[in-house]
């Protein structure tokens, strides 16, 4: 469950005219929602000059819509925390990739939707938590699915339906409900591989969608058992696409360099920890 904390920051950060001190108040009413965000305030992406010990610190340097983001995908990540060993799953990959997939999307966002980078983040961050949900629940079922998509060389939501009625994405999206996150959140891990279909937050599922991709054509896959990444034609229609013969060179726009690669690592690792 996210803690009451969180559901009064989401209800705070949608003022525009809330004070960042009551922000941070919220957050200091929970300990562990603390811990995770000045962990991940204090990793290299951020970039500080120097050590973040504050929440209100945190608040000032990052903003609010960044602290906004980092806070619901802490609870969320708090939340689906493994409380065992998962044998044969990769969660270091799985980390890495939702932690490349949030850097990327920012970047896409900003480029081709400025108004949702902050969304954007947090959505990247947060597109695969049902296939947490899915290791964690099921751990040795999930494993086969993966060997199975590794051996077919299917994209893993061909082969989560056979194992669970259902994939990742739609996992994710039914679970971000449960927890009251907001409409475009949800929509946008439910759709992440199906943008068309996120109606009126198609853009947010597009950016995720492309970002993801991006992710996949660097290396940093997760769990994604298809070779290769792949863009729905719709997504950079529902974009403003240009051109749809140039969805390489496009797509190429958004991979990261050896810096974003380190960062993203640092974030990474700083979401893994326990």
């Amino acid at each position: 469950m996210i803690s009451a904390v969180v559901r009064e920051v989401l209800e705070l950060t949608a003022s525009p005219d809330v004070a960042p001190m009551a922000v941070a108040q919220a957050i200091e009413g929970d300990p562990v929602v603390c811990a995770r965000l000045l962990r991940v305030a204090n990793s290299p992406y951020f970039g500080a000059a120097r050590a973040i010990g504050s929440v209100r610190h945190a608040v000032t340097f990052l903003g609010l819509e960044m602290v906004r983001a980092l806070v619901v995908s802490a609870a969320v990540m708090e939340a689906l925390r493994p409380t065992r060993p998962l044998a044969g799953i990769p969660l270091d990959a799985f980390w890495e990739h939702s932690s490349a997939v949030a850097v990327l999307a920012r970047r896409v966002a900003t480029s081709e939707a400025p108004a949702l980078s902050g969304e954007a983040f947090v959505a990247g961050l947060l597109h695969d938590i049902g296939s947490l949900i899915l290791a964690c629940s099921s751990p040795d079922r999930y494993r086969q699915v993966l060997e199975t998509g590794a051996r077919k060389q299917w994209p893993i939501v061909a082969v989560e339906p056979d194992a669970f009625g259902m994939n990742h994405a739609h996992v994710g999206g039914a679970a971000a409900r449960h927890w009251g996150l907001p409409h475009a959140l949800v929509n946008a891990i439910q759709h992440h591989h199906s943008p068309g279909q996120a109606l009126r937050y198609g853009e947010l599922a597009s950016v995720v969608h492309v970002a993801d991709a991006a992710a996949q054509s660097m290396g940093i896959a997760g769990f994604e058992t298809a070779p290769g990444p792949w863009v729905e034609p719709c997504a950079w229609l529902i974009l403003g696409g240009r051109r749809l013969g140039a969805e390489a060179d496009r797509l190429s726009r958004y991979t990261g360099s050896q810096t974003d690669q380190q960062a993203i690592r640092g974030l990474s690792a700083a979401l893994a920890a326990g």
